[in-house]
């Protein structure tokens, strides 16, 4: 129905994975990951009704985990700079 549904993939030019996102009804439900272009995971964080919820994570080039972002629908709620 011209709606994104279901789990989508999106590439970089050179044919790493650079986004994995799940869909309903065009809605953003679900794991949201994002990647560097090398492959690296850059964020990862949860959507529930198209809305960001749970615990974002944020990782530097090297893989640590730097930052924690908290939401409850959409709401920022607590940040947190790790060392």
């Amino acid at each position: 129905f011209g709606e994104r549904h279901g789990h989508w993939l999106s590439f970089f030019p050179n044919g790493e994975l650079w986004s994995e996102m799940q869909y309903d009804k065009g809605k953003r439900e679900g794991l949201n990951k994002v990647m560097r272009e090398d492959g690296s995971l850059f964020y990862q964080g949860l959507y529930k009704n198209d809305k960001q919820d749970s615990t974002w994570e944020y990782y530097n080039e090297k893989g640590k985990l730097i930052k924690k972002v908290e939401y409850k629908a959409d709401r920022l709620v607590k940040e947190t700079d790790l060392p």
